[in-house]
């Protein structure tokens, strides 16, 4: 019985933890810098469901940016957990050094994420922000219609100057348009939260690195 409660009472400060710190929807950021505008946020202005991840790499913005247009399935990956998304079928080649044909994502690229899933580059501001959308992306053909996929997305990665480093702030806006997409939405934040902390961290030592 008391280890039971025990459990209990770790599980409960656990979960108030959590929500006092704000994850799985903030992550390296107070309150107030998590509130900051960025670029993408006006495509889904009304999007109810944001979460920010932040990280500060101890490199100038234009030695971070690189590695952020090698972002996707048919680049170097996500520089996160990749037998977990090789797990669950993304088919990712992990790749941590700099290629020159990647050095470049332009407005309207496509941006895989897994075979038949795709996002679309909405805004590419070289050594500052990358924003990909759901807009003109693809899902696999067997998940068209349904109801958990109707939603919309901004994925944001914004680098912020502060001189002798860079803060990279990643930010995910969902606009969900069914009940069972907003569910959804809201299941994948504490996955999200997991794998994006390892990827800011993984893009961190690349870029401190070279």
């Amino acid at each position: 019985m008391r280890t039971r409660t025990a459990l209990l009472i770790a599980l409960g400060a656990a979960g108030a933890l959590a929500v006092a710190t704000g994850w799985p929807t903030r992550q390296g950021l107070t309150r107030s810098e998590a509130a900051v505008s960025l670029p993408g946020d006006l495509l889904l202005p009304t999007a109810p469901v944001v979460a920010d991840r932040a990280i500060t790499i101890h490199a100038p913005a234009d030695q971070v940016w690189p590695w952020l247009t090698q972002i996707g399935q048919d680049r170097a990956g996500f520089y996160s957990w990749t037998a977990i998304e090789n797990a669950i079928g993304c088919e990712i080649a992990d790749v941590h050094e700099l290629r020159p044909e990647w050095s470049e994502r332009a407005v309207g690229d496509e941006v895989p994420l897994a075979p038949g899933m795709a996002l679309r580059v909405a805004i590419s501001s070289p050594g500052h922000a990358l924003v990909l959308t759901t807009e003109g992306g693809r899902v696999p053909e067997e998940a068209e219609g349904s109801p958990t996929m109707q939603f919309d997305l901004t994925w944001a990665f914004v680098l912020v100057d502060e001189g002798a480093s860079t803060v990279l702030h990643a930010r995910e806006r969902y606009l969900p348009h069914t009940r069972a997409a907003d569910a959804s939405c809201r299941a994948t934040l504490a996955a999200s939260a997991v794998m994006t902390h390892r990827m800011l961290h993984t893009v961190k030592a690349l870029a401190e690195s070279h």
